[in-house]
């Protein structure tokens, strides 16, 4: 079964989403449905991959156009 995946486009620069989802604290407020957060890897200021109590997952940046892309 393929694993669920978003993407979007969002109008913010890579440092202010970067600022956000690399931060334990503030991953954890968006997340929070999923149980405790930990981050397991950084690689600077493009992928986060976390997991949860109940859940797991990777999100990747990308410069793009207005904005950044979040996978």
């Amino acid at each position: 079964m393929p694993e669920p995946r978003a993407q979007r486009t969002l109008v913010k620069s890579p440092p202010e989403i970067w600022a956000e989802v690399s931060d334990v604290s503030t991953l954890a407020r968006h997340l929070g449905e999923f149980g405790e957060i930990r981050i397991t890897r950084l690689e600077a200021e493009t992928t986060v991959v976390w997991e949860g109590d109940r859940a797991r997952g990777t999100v990747e940046l990308e410069a793009s156009g207005w904005g950044t892309k979040v996978t």
